[in-house]
């Protein structure tokens, strides 16, 4: 199959996916088609297409978009960002990633650890009934001008042969199943912040009930990455739901998640319960900065004993600062003995000044020998001898 859209797709670093009030894009097979090579090749589906031949060029381009990785010098993946018109005639964007101007200030260090913050403040205002109708996109009920086109289409996502292109498609393959999934996550991962900051679906009578976040999140599985950023904005109870819809993501191998200022969080127990099943974590960011509710040694000890299982951990940032209820790093330290792969360490405890001793934590410190970078903020910690 050979398109000018999948030509257009090659010399791109991603797609915009422009939505009018009706989110018609999602009804469009086209449409579908460009987010569905997106969805697939972020997550490494489209390296399992069937090989390519001298007659087939869109194979190869196929083939070709699959090796977009960012490794090893190679282009990185394709993005799929979301742009819409408010009622007030103002531009809205959804980006998988941060802006170059947003870049500039993470480099910049102009407002270091509130980038992320900025970026949910600027997707804030993206209207919830489109994103609504983001969360139940199903690529196999799209329309065409041309029903032919609609059959190679789905056959071509779903990695068929060239010789079998005009075959009636089966609306189950796994791969327009993941199409879906990954599409519908997206969306539920970009506005998690945008739904509790604007009050709704906390409750199924809700605009955007969060049982539909927490289900697209969820069936998401085949996610490598997840950003979280809530500062300020979470309940104990928000916190339950992400840990729900988490937990499943096996396949992740970066997660960060901030719940710093997040006042009303009182438990750690799901959170940790659920870190203990991301065994492919490579990265882990977990802030819980000034997060006064956590006044129980125990719920903080609880998050240090999950990341033992995490013996593939790389990078491991832990902000436990103005933690006033932390007493002792012992947990911690014990976790930290198992992780070997361990190459940057960052624990931040600014401020805990229950805490009277971190002797395990530096015993532990002798077993992490890949270790290249260490960071421990012990500032305020006025009950250390």
């Amino acid at each position: 199959m050979q398109s000018s859209f999948l030509k257009a797709m090659e010399l791109s670093e991603g797609v915009l996916l422009i939505l009018d009030p009706e989110a018609t894009p999602f009804l469009r097979i086209w449409c579908c088609f460009e987010g569905g090579i997106v969805s697939l090749a972020q997550r490494g589906a489209l390296s399992k297409q069937p090989a390519a031949s001298s007659d087939c060029p869109g194979r190869e381009m196929l083939q070709r978009l699959a090796a977009r990785d960012g490794k090893d010098d190679r282009r990185s993946a394709l993005q799929l960002d979301i742009a819409t018109v408010d009622g007030n005639g103002i531009a809205q964007l959804i980006t998988q990633r941060l802006t170059k101007q947003e870049e500039e200030i993470e480099e910049s260090r102009e407002s270091w650890g509130l980038v992320w913050e900025l970026k949910s403040k600027r997707e804030s205002g993206f209207p919830v009934e489109l994103v609504r109708k983001g969360l139940s996109v199903k690529i196999t009920k799209a329309e065409a001008t041309k029903e032919s086109d609609k059959t190679q289409i789905l056959n071509a996502l779903a990695g068929r042969p060239i010789d079998e292109l005009e075959a009636e498609p089966n609306y189950h393959n796994p791969k327009l199943c993941q199409v879906d999934a990954t599409l519908r996550g997206i969306f539920a991962a970009a506005v998690w912040r945008v739904a509790l900051e604007k009050d709704v679906g906390i409750t199924e009578c809700g605009d955007l009930p969060m049982e539909l976040l927490e289900v697209a999140l969820r069936e998401d599985v085949s996610r490598q990455e997840l950003e979280m950023n809530l500062q300020g904005v979470a309940t104990q109870h928000h916190l339950s739901v992400l840990c729900k819809a988490v937990a499943p993501l096996k396949n992740l191998t970066r997660f960060h998640l901030d719940f710093s200022h997040c006042r009303s969080v009182t438990n750690m127990a799901e959170l940790a319960h659920s870190l203990e099943r991301l065994t492919n974590l490579r990265q882990l960011t977990v802030n819980l900065e000034g997060c006064a509710g956590l006044t129980s040694f125990a719920e903080i000890a609880e998050l240090g004993r999950s990341l033992e299982r995490l013996t593939n951990l790389q990078q491991l940032t832990v902000d436990l600062s103005l933690c006033v209820g932390l007493t002792s790093t012992a947990e911690l330290g014990r976790s930290l003995e198992r992780l070997t792969n361990l190459q940057q360490l960052t624990v931040n405890l600014y401020g805990c000044t229950g805490l009277t001793s971190i002797a395990e934590f530096g015993h532990s410190l002798g077993a992490l020998t890949d270790l290249q970078q260490l960071c421990v903020d012990l500032v305020g910690c006025t009950g250390l001898p």
